[in-house]
């Protein structure tokens, strides 16, 4: 700074590092990339039904994502499961959710080409589970095809 009093002493400019604030946000970037990343990958690519939905519950997320496969089998996160598997999941669900099973939002996603009859017997084992509320994954039909 420029003396301009004629005292001799320099006034001292303080200065704000921006340094680790930045260093902060890009960890908080990097974290946010990383674990929306993850959520997609426990989705495993299956054709689904072409219908149109809930739009909100498309938004809405959920607790367990359970897919049935063309030939009827269930995976559960993305990995192979059956109803035993399935059952033991949802009971450690409603343990950590205070043993209120309707807090627990069940999607699933069933290949358009599956048998109903797996449907609804996976709809069958999860009322006796305790969850009577469940949705089923679809795909907004394009504007030239109907449903199916």
């Amino acid at each position: 700074m420029i003396d301009i009093h004629g005292s001799g002493k320099r006034r001292r400019v303080k200065r704000f590092d921006m340094t680790p604030m930045i260093d902060v946000v890009f960890q908080l970037i990097i974290f946010f990339m990383f674990t929306s990343q993850l959520g997609q990958v426990t989705r495993t690519e299956i054709e689904l039904p072409r219908e149109r939905g809930d739009a909100e519950a498309a938004i809405e997320r959920a607790t367990l994502v359970i897919d049935i496969d063309r030939d009827g089998s269930l995976s559960l996160e993305g990995r192979p499961a059956t109803f035993e598997s399935l059952a033991r999941v949802v009971g450690r669900e409603q343990e950590r959710l205070g043993d209120n099973a309707s807090k627990i939002r069940v999607l699933i996603r069933a290949h358009r080409l599956a048998e109903s009859s797996a449907l609804n017997e996976l709809a069958e084992r999860l009322t006796t589970m305790g969850i009577s509320r469940w949705s089923l994954g679809a795909v907004e039909p394009t504007a030239g095809g109907g449903g199916g």
